[in-house]
């Protein structure tokens, strides 16, 4: 139905589909069913990401970096470092987020709440340093942003496709 695939990051404290929590309460969706499930029926490609739940927006981001690019979790040597945890984590090598990942995808990023922040994050990376992997983005929606009502700003609007 769509030519779009939309991945959805949850926020502070939340799970997604490789979290054993999303089998019993689905994140997106919750009581309601399960928000993926239902998309899907309805022919879209949508995918909820699992990033650490009390992680920092740039560990987060590197995981939803690996999750979509099917490959091991790198946080930077310097990054790791200064913080004091392992470079390496999870390796999504055998089972990424999006198996038909191709360079021509047209990706869009939901994020809720601080997942919000962390698709923002991921957002710059596509024009930064990361060189390899996918950095096909066709937009970004944020929702509930804390970042926003806490700055006392006007809440963002979506980034608008390119």
């Amino acid at each position: 139905m769509s030519d779009l695939t939309f991945v959805f990051v949850h926020g502070l404290s939340g799970w997604g589909s490789y979290d054993a929590a999303y089998r019993r309460i689905p994140y997106w969706g919750m009581r309601g069913g399960d928000l993926m499930a239902f998309l899907r029926e309805k022919g879209f490609s949508c995918h909820a990401a699992s990033v650490a739940p009390t992680g920092s927006a740039w560990d987060r981001a590197c995981e939803l970096y690996a999750q979509i690019a099917g490959t091991r979790t790198d946080y930077g040597k310097s990054h790791s470092g200064t913080f004091r945890h392992p470079r390496f984590g999870r390796d999504f090598s055998d089972c990424p987020l999006i198996p038909a990942w191709k360079d021509d995808t047209r990706l869009v990023l939901l994020g809720h709440s601080f997942g919000g922040a962390t698709v923002r994050m991921w957002s710059c990376w596509r024009t930064g340093t990361r060189t390899s992997g996918p950095r096909r983005q066709t937009g970004i929606c944020r929702l509930s942003l804390p970042e926003a009502s806490a700055a006392g700003s006007a809440p963002s609007s979506p980034s608008r496709p390119r």
